[in-house]
């Protein structure tokens, strides 16, 4: 709901609750840590979230074989990538990606491994390959949450974009109707989570209903 203080107040206190605990080094931190630089970087504050990120534990060698321990590793290079793409730095967003393998199915919002691929993908100019990692995440979150979940109209207009990029205009403007009316339903939502939308209603000529 757009309500980022106090976000940032929950997550800086489960950081420091594991510190107490003595349970910081634990794999589970290393989200604390990845969420805690998500809702910064939904913010804008870009240094501040790669801050969250460099404080993040580093797994010991020892534990590189442990399943769990190699999958929450896997959020530090993946935040690194989405804070770099939010920066408007594409190219290195792709080299931060870990492989394809790596990538979890099925996804879970907000940490969607392929919907973040396909948005580096569509932004470093491979459209084809990019939209058709977003609309497979599209046809797994449609059936799994509700419509106007503003994780899905975001990447829904993430779609668009891509969509618009390989002149598939009708079905960017499908996206961008699907998303606008998202935002008309839910108007208090961070506007992380509008800006493409608005972006794309601008590049299709829709209205923009979906304003900070």
């Amino acid at each position: 709901a757009g309500r980022h203080d106090q976000a940032d107040a929950l997550f800086r206190e489960n950081i420091d609750t594991r510190k107490e605990l003595g349970t910081s080094k634990h794999p589970f931190a290393i989200q604390d840590h990845s969420s805690a630089a998500l809702n910064l970087l939904m913010q804008g504050r870009f240094e501040q979230a790669a801050q969250a990120l460099d404080a993040a534990p580093r797994m010991e060698q020892s534990a590189a074989g442990n399943t769990l321990t190699a999958q929450y590793a896997l959020y530090l290079p993946r935040g690194r990538a989405r804070l770099s793409l939010a920066q408007g730095d594409a190219a290195a967003a792709l080299r931060l990606l870990p492989p394809p393998h790596t990538d979890e199915w099925p996804p879970q919002l907000p940490y969607d491994d392929g919907l973040l691929r396909g948005e580096v993908l569509c932004a470093v100019g491979q459209g084809k390959d990019g939209l058709g990692l977003i609309e497979k995440s599209l046809l797994w979150h449609q059936a799994k949450v509700h419509a106007h979940h503003p994780e899905l109209a975001r990447a829904r207009a993430a779609a668009g974009l891509c969509a618009v990029g390989q002149g598939q205009r009708a079905r960017a403007l499908e996206l961008s109707d699907l998303a606008q009316a998202a935002f008309l339903a839910q108007p208090e939502v961070s506007a992380y989570f509008k800006r493409p939308a608005m972006l794309l209603a601008s590049l299709v000529g829709t209205p923009g209903s979906g304003r900070p």
